[in-house]
């Protein structure tokens, strides 16, 4: 979080508070791709529970990302060299 901190131009124990007491802990998912997509039903709209979610698509769409304004869920277009960092709930 230190460096994350520094990249945004923060003081580098900027985050301290907000993981004081704090349990850690991760969590690893693989989805494989689905041979009939237009059947699945998917995980739902959601938030990450965490701080930080790390997201490659492999090339797979389906991913949709809420803006802060208005509230409309946008598509993410899959990207094979692309990797998405998603904030969490926590921030």
């Amino acid at each position: 979080m230190e460096l994350i901190a520094l990249s945004l131009g923060f003081p580098a124990y900027s985050f301290n508070s907000f993981f004081k007491d704090q349990t850690s802990f991760v969590k690893l998912n693989h989805y494989t791709p689905c041979p009939a997509p237009e059947l699945a039903i998917g995980v739902g709209r959601h938030k990450d529970a965490g701080v930080l979610t790390v997201l490659t698509q492999f090339g797979v769409g389906g991913l949709e990302v809420k803006r802060k304004s208005g509230g409309k869920w946008i598509r993410v277009k899959p990207a094979p060299e692309l990797t998405h960092d998603v904030s969490g709930n926590k921030f």
